[in-house]
């Protein structure tokens, strides 16, 4: 039989986040980046994820031509000059925000770090969950209505529970889930990715939270309930073909997106109603959630039924 190799690219958080990569990879001096040899190992990540078919984000492209226009100006004749007759050197601005970004990193890592140690040597009574890409097809009501998502949080902390993010993406998304990480003693933040850490977010997970504005298919909801984990998802595409309400997790709807919001925190206050007065109704989910399964043949089947059932 033929060998078959899985070929990994390191997932990097931004742009500056692999910039700072290639930094303490090759030991080099921040404050004097050789900038021809930087933006060729920039360019060939980007090339290796556009050869492996992975979605190259907009600011890793944006990202690229800065650093190229960075090189342009660092090859001409003469160097540029400010106002005081002092040379201006092209990659200053880079500097400085390479070092913010820095500085922000290792922050906000502390500042994540420190919630979680409080959980360490207790668990959690209740723990929801989400790994996604941060963008408007996955948090647009959160976006749309950040309240509602604190909403959430503050009845989550009455039963002693937290809620845990994984991801990576928007600028945008990343800052407005970064302020409320400050604010929300029981949101914990992880502004990465990691496998591993994945795996075991489904796996201590109670809940998983999916409420993606739009989802043509969807797989983080199938493995989470893989693992007996239930979902709260929004009544949409492929997590409407997937979750059944109240049957093997849990779903909201609504007309307007002001009523779908509300019916996603009417719709958390069952869950928690369900997980701590119900236990045998919430046991039944979770045992239905992990049975379901969603294989080839049976949608083959589906379709060859409905296929002649059309045409009888």
């Amino acid at each position: 039989y033929p060998l078959s190799f899985e070929i990994k690219l390191p997932l990097f958080e931004g742009p500056f986040d692999l910039m700072l990569f290639f930094i303490e990879r090759d030991e080099l001096d921040i404050y004097d980046i050789p900038i021809s040899k930087i933006t060729n190992d920039f360019l060939d990540y980007v090339h290796q994820m556009e050869q492996m078919e992975m979605e190259v984000a907009s600011d890793f492209i944006l990202f690229a031509a800065t650093l190229m226009k960075i090189k342009s100006r660092m090859l001409l004749p003469r160097p540029e000059l400010d106002e005081a007759g002092e040379e201006i050197d092209p990659r200053e601005e880079l500097i400085r925000n390479l070092l913010e970004y820095k500085k922000y990193k290792s922050d906000f890592l502390a500042h994540t770090g420190e919630k979680i140690m409080e959980y360490v040597d207790k668990r959690p009574e209740f723990i929801v969950s989400s790994v996604a890409r941060l963008t408007e097809q996955k948090f647009y009501f959160i976006m749309h209505n950040p309240e509602a998502f604190i909403a959430i949080l503050n009845k989550l902390e009455k039963v002693n529970g937290i809620f845990m993010l994984l991801g990576t993406g928007a600028p945008e998304y990343e800052e407005v889930f970064r302020k409320i990480s400050y604010n929300q003693k029981n949101f914990i933040f992880t502004n990465g990715q990691s496998e591993d850490l994945i795996d075991s977010i489904y796996l201590e997970s109670d809940l998983y939270f999916m409420p993606s504005l739009f989802e043509p298919c969807g797989i983080s909801q199938m493995l989470a309930m893989r693992n007996g984990v239930p979902c709260l998802v929004h009544h949409t595409g492929g997590l409407k073909d997937t979750v059944t309400h109240l049957e093997t997790g849990f779903s909201f709807d609504g007309k307007t997106t002001d009523e779908k919001i509300k019916n996603m925190v009417d719709s958390f206050d069952l869950v928690l109603d369900l997980f701590s007065n119900d236990k045998t109704k919430w046991n039944k989910i979770k045992a239905n959630a992990k049975k379901e399964r969603f294989t080839w043949q049976k949608s083959l089947d589906d379709y060859y039924k409905l296929l002649y059932a059309i045409t009888a």
